[in-house]
């Protein structure tokens, strides 16, 4: 059964008697497990189910005391015993005309002759329950009472170990005395009671209970008085006596079931209590067969229909050519990695090495540290935390720049939640919140009602149901996903409230992942995440994983892979997937005709020029012949034509959108940034219609009416911000740009700019990097003297005073400029822009002896705009190689650079012969970011692992081996080999943890010399004693089991003996295991 909540409880049954209770357990169908009482309500409450409603049962001074109630109670019976005509007979509250059905008898005022008036009135029962007695007394008296016994007669049988409790007494111990006559005093029972006293009534032909609506009394005090019994009965036509309901009814709407169990006199007769309890117990099941019962509605069944609804496709992930694509194939494995800059364990000088200049640190292309990635599945694994404790996290951050794929992993969360299980050993369900859609909103409710439950018939009371499952201190299963912390960091609703104030107990919960832009993480009032991380591009592997998957056509695989191996720009921004994906949908034979992309503008104009060609058969627009032609669109070879024929106003529109979210700081484009482009003359033609069509955009509330846009990746808005800036540049008069001021009246809000002013205020901002990069790329495609220009703009005040802000600048710059080998142009055609590119270089040269004479480690030359053929200048001049804390320097910078051309790595790679050690052993690791290697580097990194003297070089040597991702046996043979070598025995751990990487280690195994296999089973022996290890041979595989599971490797049957051999001979050989196998047993007494 699913597991249930307060909520799903709508019939309260009231006892005042634990007997009565257990007659209405004997009622229900099945009992409930019982849920965890909030801190402010003792009372004890028993569950279940009858008839499928769900039923709390509880004693009425309870309720009164509790100050509040956990179930929303549709209905309440006060089911109990009490006196009236014939004992075991059942009364019902029924209003009539002067009364709801309940009375206090003893609660009103004094009036003139001594009479006692009553006053005030009690709530009447809910009116369904009204009406369902009015259908059982309309049903006839027989098969009612027919009904009620077959319901008690079932109830007993079911119970057999309690039947004692309720059996109906002897029709004759029900004494019915005259109101003159008293009980006799001192005596127990009525055995001694004068029988002629009794009243005279006719006997009744059968045993079954009668039942009689109509009015019951209700007092502070026992009723034992039969004289005023009979008066107040006579006075208002009162049916029962009974303590409890009339208050109970103040507070809750409630229907009185009361079992007759004596008469309200002094003639007490409890041992009619069981059955009098039974009876009113029955009716009240009978009462609620009747009634149709509201269908228990699970919310997280109802969360699950409204996350994979196919009409809305919330989780689905679309690609630029409108297509689906299965999340099975999308993005294979989202790659995220513990924020580096919160590693406490990190020496302080380690953890910025890294530049984050250089432009694939910008992009975030890749893992920092690979031993440090994190997949989904682990992301709630015991970890060591920010402060230091061993613990699985619970608050979980997760940074990443806009565009790179936030919200897709939040879809991914989500499906592999429900789809997967994911998690499902630590929560019920995952409630995602993409957090801009709380802007306006007051509360939790509000959200849940028009997001979650918005054309549920009960959604006020899913919405109470989700709010208490979700948000009660009891449910700890709950994960809440966050999605765009940095999207309402600042925002005030309508009333001025700050949103992130008005939802600060919703972003500090326990269970909860937040996805945020880096910069709007640092709000007052945020508590502390126990990890963070970031989100990065592909692996190399995921690239063709994703392409064999997107890929029909294997031809076109293998073309598309090419061009990707062409070049290392291409290999990094493939990284980024929504890149691939568009080089994926532009690819047709022609992409790389001509030369190949050599810049990052030149890819993304390619890319641009493919995506308008589809945008303008979307748009089924017509040139100024009137032909919309596939053949004649598919011909247009340049961005020129494609605008002056077809797309000038969108072209212009994007441009303008652009650059006015980058000056202002604008990712999502909402309503009003674009109404206020629309009321401009030259885009008044423009509208959302025409926005949904373009390929350049997306929106992430596609059924919204107010939805908002962004660029398909930041690294898109900024290109074409810079088509705009470039289109002002090259004006006749300088155009000045035009942009949106965010936070003024409409009438205020339009500010224009010089595009020189511009360059001279932004042109240091580290937030316009890759917008300069861009203008440098266009201006030189379109112009070769509008990029001089723009450079000796650049070159001119302001200037940075200490340096090196500059020089990165134009290095920057001159990485959008092909070299002049690249571009087909010799030296004569451009002189001014070979120039300034020499001075640039030259800058550089002079920018690396300063880091070498003042700095531990450089930092210039190990970003990839840094020119290469000057790191090979840098590497090779005489007076470097005199020294070896330069040669060091640069060999240490370049394992962080991002490429490395096959020219470089040989230079690099002659390093490993150095007569310095840290020479050598810089070499080496920063060859180890390379892969694969050629032979030849093989060869010279396993010499420098088998002859080098100094251990920390050969150290290395094993590193670097690792990190290629597969092993010739050659390499195998001289890794495993060292373990042979006593002298360097330290490396032995080392160097079977690396052979665990690899899925052929066993085999070389069985050609080593004894000193080598013993050093490895010692380290096998060592390993057994520390933690899970284990080998043995099985349905011939050789299996080692772990602590992180088998590892089966298929043998021959030879090879299995000869393993078997060579463990046996070789521990017998081992020190340590000579132990084991008790050759000179050191306690031999003991043995003995």
């Amino acid at each position: 059964m699913m597991s249930s909540t307060h909520d799903d409880y709508t019939i309260a049954w009231i006892c005042a008697l634990p007997l009565e209770a257990a007659a209405a357990r004997l009622m229900l169908n099945r009992t409930h497990s019982p849920l965890l009482n909030p801190s402010t309500d003792s009372n004890a409450y028993e569950l279940g189910e009858l008839d499928g409603h769900y039923i709390v049962i509880t004693s009425s001074w309870h309720i009164r005391d509790s100050g509040r109630r956990e179930c929303c109670v549709s209905h309440a019976f006060y089911v109990s015993s009490a006196p009236v005509w014939i004992d075991g007979d059942i009364v019902v509250s029924k209003p009539g005309p002067n009364h709801s059905g309940v009375i206090q008898y003893d609660y009103g005022k004094a009036v003139q002759g001594g009479h006692f008036q009553q006053t005030g009135t009690s709530n009447k029962p809910p009116q369904t329950l009204l009406t369902h007695i009015s259908q059982l007394e309309a049903k006839g008296v027989t098969r009612t009472e027919d009904d009620l016994k077959k319901i008690m007669e079932e109830a007993l049988k079911r119970n057999h170990d309690i039947e004692g409790r309720f059996p109906p007494p002897e029709q004759v111990t029900d004494f019915l005395f005259e109101s003159s006559y008293h009980h006799a005093a001192g005596k127990r029972t009525c055995e001694e009671c004068d029988k002629e006293r009794l009243v005279k009534r006719k006997p009744r032909e059968t045993r079954t209970p009668y039942i009689h609506y109509g009015l019951i009394a209700s007092g502070n005090q026992v009723m034992k008085d039969s004289e005023t019994r009979d008066r107040l009965a006579l006075q208002h036509g009162i049916l029962c006596f009974e303590m409890e309901a009339a208050g109970l009814i103040d507070e809750l709407p409630t229907l009185v079931i009361r079992g007759i169990c004596d008469y309200c006199d002094s003639h007490k007769q409890k041992q009619w209590q069981g059955y009098a309890a039974l009876t009113a117990a029955a009716y009240a099941k009978l009462l609620l067969s009747t009634i149709p019962a509201l269908p228990i509605v699970n919310v997280d069944a109802k969360l699950r229909e409204y996350y994979i609804n196919p009409k809305n496709n919330r989780l689905g992930i679309e690609r630029l050519s409108g297509e689906p694509l299965d999340m099975q194939q999308c993005y294979i494995n989202l790659s995220i990695i513990e924020y580096k800059q919160n590693d406490r364990n990190m020496p302080p000088q380690e953890k910025s090495l890294s530049s984050t200049f250089s432009l694939p640190n910008r992009l975030k292309l890749r893992a920092d540290d690979p031993e440090k990635e994190v997949t989904l599945p682990q992301l709630f694994h015991e970890r060591k935390l920010l402060d230091g404790r061993n613990a699985q996290p619970r608050r979980i951050l997760i940074r990443g720049r806009a565009g790179v794929g936030k919200t897709t992993l939040c879809k991914k969360i989500v499906y592999d939640f429900l789809y997967h299980q994911m998690w499902a050993d630590l929560f019920d369900r995952i409630i995602w919140i993409p957090l801009r859609r709380l802007k306006g909103m007051s509360d939790l409710d509000e959200f849940f009602r028009h997001e979650f439950f918005k054309h549920e018939a009960e959604r006020d009371g899913l919405v109470i149901k989700l709010r208490k499952t979700a948000l009660d201190q009891a449910h700890t299963k709950t994960l809440w996903l966050l999605d765009g912390l940095d999207e309402v960091s600042g925002y005030r609703n309508p009333s001025g409230a700050d949103l992130t104030e008005i939802f600060n107990s919703l972003l500090n919960e326990d269970n909860v992942i937040i996805t945020s832009r880096p910069h709007a993480v640092k709000l007052l009032g945020l508590t502390p995440f126990d990890l963070e991380l970031e989100t990065v591009g592909f692996h190399v592997n995921q690239v063709y994983a994703y392409l064999a998957k997107a890929m029909t056509d294997p031809d076109t695989i293998n073309q598309i892979s090419s061009f990707i191996r062409s070049h290392w720009l291409i290999q990094g921004l493939v990284r980024i997937p929504i890149q691939l994906d568009a080089l994926c949908y532009s690819w047709d034979n022609d992409f790389p005709s001509g030369a190949l992309p050599q810049t990052m503008t030149a890819v993304y104009q390619a890319i641009e020029l493919k995506l308008w060609k589809k945008d303008i058969l979307n748009l089924e627009k017509r040139n100024n012949t009137g032909h919309n032609s596939g053949t004649a669109i598919r011909k247009l070879r340049a961005r020129l034509q494609i605008e002056s024929q077809y797309m000038k106003t969108e072209m212009h529109f994007l441009e303008c959108l652009a650059f006015t979210g980058l000056y202002g700081e604008i990712i999502e484009f909402q309503p009003g940034h674009r109404d206020w482009l629309y009321e401009q003359p030259e885009f008044c033609e423009m509208s959302d219609d025409v926005l949904d069509r373009l390929s350049f955009l997306r929106t992430s509330d596609a059924s919204d009416q107010d939805k908002s846009y962004h660029f398909l990746h930041l690294t898109f808005q900024e290109f074409f911000a810079a088509q705009y800036f470039v289109r002002c540049w090259r004006a006749e008069s300088r155009e000045p740009l035009i942009y949106l001021k965010p936070g003024h009246a409409r009438e205020n809000c339009k500010v224009e700019i010089p595009p020189e002013k511009f360059l001279r205020e932004e042109k240091y901002s580290g937030r316009y990097d890759v917008f300069w990069r861009f203008v440098t790329g266009l201006l030189y495609s379109i112009d070769k003297q509008q990029v001089c220009s723009f450079l000796e703009k650049i070159e001119e005040e302001p200037r940075d005073l200490l340096g090196p802000a500059h020089q990165r600048l134009l290095m920057h710059c001159f990485s959008e400029v092909p070299q002049l080998e690249d571009s087909g142009l010799v030296k004569s055609d451009n002189d001014s822009l070979l120039n300034l590119r020499e001075k640039m270089e030259h800058g550089c040269i002079r920018w690396s002896h300063y880091e070498d004479l003042s700095l531990e480690e450089m930092r210039l030359c190990s970003e990839t705009e840094f020119p290469e053929h000057v790191l090979c200048t840098l590497l090779q001049e005489s007076s470097l190689q005199r020294e070896s804390s330069c040669r060091k320097k640069i060999l240490r910078a370049l394992a962080r650079r991002w490429h490395m051309s096959f020219n470089l790595i040989g230079i690099v790679a002659n390093f490993m012969g150095d007569s310095y050690p840290d020479v050598r052993r810089a070499a080496i690791k920063a060859l180890g970011t390379r892969s694969p290697w050629s032979p030849d580097i093989l060869k010279a990194v396993i010499r420098r692992l088998e002859n080098d003297e100094d251990l920390d070089v050969r150290r290395a040597a094993i590193e670097v081996l690792g990190t290629q991702s597969s092993w010739s046996p050659d390499i195998l043979e001289a890794v495993i080999c060292q373990l042979e070598n006593e002298k360097y025995s330290d490396l032995a751990s080392k160097i079977e943890a690396l052979l665990w990487k690899h899925d052929e280690f066993l085999f070389p195994f069985f050609y080593l010399n004894a000193n080598a296999a013993s050093a490895l089973c010692k380290i096998w022996a060592q390993r057994s004693i520390r933690e899970t290890f284990a080998c043995y041979v099985r349905d011939g595989n050789a299996c080692f089991e772990t602590s992180d599971g088998r590892r089966s490797i298929p043998l021959s049957e030879r090879k299995i003996k000869l393993l078997k051999r060579i463990l046996w001979a070789e521990t017998v050989n081992s020190p340590i295991l000579r132990v084991v196998y008790r050759v000179r047993f050191p306690f031999a007494s003991v043995e003995s």
